[in-house]
């Protein structure tokens, strides 16, 4: 047994509200805890029961990936929605692969990568009713905990004694005794929290991920191919030459509240909390730190196109700060990035660009599409308004949307008539106190 104090990021609001709250004397929580007991899921019972299911109605849409014909959704640490968008006006809920513990994912030549909890699982996907698990890398990933508000899974930690030989903790339960409020040295002391251009989708064989994404395939025949997987504190470098088993070839510390990760040419651009940081991978098993463009605090995805760098950067919650804002960088230089504008923006999450088109996911302000042919000049084109925008991938005339409120399809192949063509509605509510991550 062992007593852990981990950072969370999404978990993040319970302690800023709820906390403040309590110290506040509003809400009428007990003052003493009485237990904090962790619920297990056992390594046995995760690691066998990935499958092939029937589709499922989309509940809480997370991050997307296209890939040939498919757009695939992340449901947060359920597993991934197939949607088969063909026909973009008309797209089909095909299946669902359930993989408990995943919120990112990754594919090559029909080979889907993956994370579960704390492993990366390979999934052939050649069949998408019927996928074929080849293999599994225990213990790549970092141990976290979760918890639940309703039916919602987000990433939380708490003070308490965990046991990681019984398992991943899926939920702490509760235990209240003597009525009464929090003071601020009960508040203090209880919780602390903190918080691709990847090929062309309808044919390469690579997929492209949204701005949100961890993961990364590059590489090419002569250098070999890699999964580059990001997660809060680093970078492991994954050979996946033999597709049906990856290896960990190379790991390097980020430092901390490592977000995202974008590949342009033979550079990995990563989206910090506190920066954007470039790597040089000429060399794909040992990057080499090339710079670091640094911000004030706040949740910052990141995109590349030519000598521009694109970032957004948004505040509140664990993100803190409340700044809301994209970032232009000149990256023609990528040893000396340097800030050429910012634009004002309403609450910036995903953002996706093609051509002289950009995409920015306002979170609950919409979605706002921009013409960037003068990158130093944004002129906005189109701002849809009334539904929730988190991450998003632009490819072929249709923007493909997810948030809150599902799937959304966008035809943008009039500019000055970008047309809303289809939609699949997420069943889930989002709480409140969570609204917008």
């Amino acid at each position: 047994m062992k007593k852990i104090k981990y950072l969370f990021i999404i978990g993040a609001i319970i302690f800023t509200v709820n906390c403040t709250n309590k110290c506040e004397g509003i809400a009428s929580y007990p003052a003493d805890m009485a237990n904090i007991t962790p619920v297990y899921l056992s390594y046995d019972e995760y690691r066998t029961s990935i499958s092939s299911e029937a589709p499922r109605e989309i509940k809480y849409a997370g991050k997307i990936y296209v890939y040939a014909n498919y757009i695939l959704i992340n449901e947060k640490y359920r597993g991934i929605h197939i949607i088969d968008y063909s026909d973009p006006a008309s797209p089909q809920n095909i299946s669902f692969i359930n993989i408990p513990g995943n919120i990112d994912m990754a594919v090559k030549n029909n080979i889907l990568y993956a994370d579960s909890y704390i492993d990366l699982v390979v999934i052939d996907i050649s069949n998408k009713q019927n996928i074929q698990i080849l293999s599994r890398v225990n213990n790549i990933f970092p141990y976290k905990t979760y918890q639940k508000i309703n039916d919602y899974i987000y990433e939380a930690e708490y003070y308490g004694e965990t046991d990681e030989t019984k398992g991943v903790i899926t939920e702490w339960k509760e235990e209240y005794s003597d009525p009464g409020f929090y003071s601020n040295e009960e508040c203090d002391g209880y919780m602390i929290a903190e918080s691709m251009d990847s090929g062309n989708p309808k044919g390469g064989n690579t997929g492209k991920a949204g701005s949100m994404a961890r993961f990364n395939i590059t590489g090419n025949n002569a250098d070999g191919y890699y999964l580059y997987a990001v997660n809060n504190e680093s970078l492991k470098i994954i050979n996946i030459n033999d597709p049906s088993n990856p290896v960990k070839e190379n790991e390097i510390s980020l430092g901390w509240g490592i977000e995202t990760i974008f590949n342009y040419q033979n550079m990995l651009f990563i989206g910090s909390q506190t920066g954007m940081k470039i790597y040089d991978i000429s060399n794909k098993t040992l990057p080499v730190f090339l710079s670091e463009f640094a911000h004030v605090q706040s949740c910052d995805p990141v995109i590349v196109s030519g000598i521009y760098a694109f970032v957004t950067l948004r505040g509140g919650t664990s993100c803190r700060n409340s700044i809301n804002q994209l970032d232009l960088i000149d990256i023609s230089d990528p040893t000396n990035p340097v800030l050429l504008k910012t634009y004002a923006m309403y609450n910036p999450h995903g953002l996706s660009k093609d051509n002289d088109i950009l995409f920015i996911a306002e979170g609950e302000g919409g979605l706002k599409v921009f013409d960037v042919s003068i990158p130093e000049d944004l002129k906005l084109i189109k701002f849809v308004e009334g539904f929730h925008a988190y991450d998003i991938i632009a490819t072929n005339n249709t923007a493909i949307v997810t948030g809150n409120n599902g799937l959304y399809l966008f035809d943008y192949s009039n500019t000055s008539n970008i047309t809303l063509i289809s939609q699949i509605n997420a069943t889930g509510t989002v709480p409140e106190e969570l609204n917008g991550f």
